[in-house]
């Protein structure tokens, strides 16, 4: 699955990816309300959460997978990790 933006405009600076927050085990779903997606995933090294628990990011504006990152609303840059579903993340539209 290769880079997908939620706007064109939108700009990633990748600059310290090593040192972001880890997702894993994530998954791309729907958001419940409104018309985009968002990560739910085992949160590793973000702040206000103990690491492998569960948590749904904000709607995510852009994601590449296979470089294994994302750029939501409220957390920015995060990496990911291991995906439970690409078949199902690739499908799910920001």
């Amino acid at each position: 699955m290769a880079e997908r933006r939620r706007y064109p405009s939108v700009r990633v600076d990748l600059t310290g990816l090593g040192s972001r927050p880890l997702l894993e085990g994530w998954a791309l779903v729907r958001e419940e309300r409104g018309d985009g997606a968002v990560v739910v995933g085992r949160a590793y090294g973000v702040a206000g959460h103990l690491d492998g628990t569960i948590i749904t990011s904000r709607p995510v504006q852009a994601i590449d997978p296979e470089a294994g990152w994302a750029w939501t609303y409220g957390m920015g840059l995060v990496r990911l990790g291991e995906c439970l579903d690409p078949e199902g993340a690739a499908a799910v539209k920001l």
